[in-house]
């Protein structure tokens, strides 16, 4: 488990993490659709990663899957 909080809240939110290459799944009972991007913290605070740029937010299973919003030319 892993700490997550959203760009455009100062709610912190407990969560499962699963991350792949392109995307980032988390999965808790807090959570609510959010395209802000975020920062993951382990449990004792420490900054996990910035994913700032993963806006992209689709309901998967339990949770959401974020990823990086492309931009086209």
């Amino acid at each position: 488990m892993i700490r997550v909080q959203f760009n455009d809240s100062p709610a912190v939110h407990t969560v499962e993490f699963d991350s792949t290459e392109d995307s980032v799944i988390l999965t808790g009972d807090t959570l609510t659709e959010n395209q802000s991007g975020f920062r993951a913290y382990r449990l004792n605070g420490a900054l996990l990663g910035d994913y700032t740029d993963y806006t992209e937010c689709q309901r998967h299973e339990d949770g959401f899957r974020y990823e990086k919003k492309v931009m086209e030319c």
